[in-house]
Parts: C-alpha cells; sequence; structure tokens
C-alpha cells in the first residue's frame, strides 16, 4: 500500500495500536471533528477575533499532529502564532492551502484504507 504524502504512518498506526480498522475509524473522526473546527475557524476569522482563531488553530495543530500529519500541524501551528498578534492580510490562501491538503491527505487515506472518510 502507499501511504498518503503529508502522513507518517507510524504515528497514526502507533496510535490506533497497529489495527488498520481502528485508524481508519479515527481518521473518519479526525475529519469529521476537524471539518467542524475548521468551520468554527472560517466564523472567527470572519468576524476578525484574532485570539480565538490562534486557540483553534492550535487545537487542530495538535489534531494533526496526534494523527501524523506533520506538515499540516506545521501549517496550523504557523496560523496560530500568527494570529496571536493579527489576522493575517493573506489568511484566504492559507486557509485555501490548508483545504487542499486535506482533501489531498483524505483522499490519499481513503485509498489506503479502501474505505470512505469523508464526514
Amino acid at each position: 500500500m502507499n501511504v498518503p504524502s503529508g502522513m507518517d504512518m507510524s504515528v497514526l498506526m502507533d496510535a490506533a495500536c497497529q489495527n488498520q480498522e481502528l485508524a481508519a475509524g479515527l481518521m473518519k473522526l479526525f475529519f469529521e471533528l476537524t471539518g467542524q473546527e475548521q468551520t468554527r475557524l472560517a466564523g472567527i476569522i470572519e468576524e476578525g477575533n484574532a485570539a480565538a482563531a490562534s486557540a483553534v488553530a492550535h487545537k487542530i495543530a495538535g489534531s494533526c499532529a496526534s494523527c501524523g500529519m506533520s506538515g499540516l500541524a506545521a501549517r496550523f501551528r504557523e496560523l496560530e502564532h500568527l494570529c496571536k498578534t493579527a489576522i493575517p492580510g493573506d489568511i484566504s490562501e492559507r486557509l485555501q492551502t490548508i483545504d487542499r491538503e486535506m482533501h489531498d491527505i483524505r483522499l490519499g487515506l481513503e485509498t489506503y484504507f479502501n474505505c470512505s472518510l469523508a464526514p
């Protein structure tokens, strides 16, 4: 099986006790809950609440890291630190890049696990 780009499967499989079915279930839950948090983040950004955006980005970064998505975790950590002072001017582009990467990882994991992980 090809490991999806952007994933460290050893981190995910360690969290799932080397159980593929459990790992797939964890990722389905991850995409559902992270999708909700991304929607929440977009609303907070629209309101201009930089401190709240930083807190949500921090939460998502931790979730990504726990599942083996270090690249996405780094993007959210960067967003977290930028939002500590103000919403960055290029926030739309940053969020679009994150959305694309998240989508690509999900598709790669669906192929890897041979199941749908869509929320």
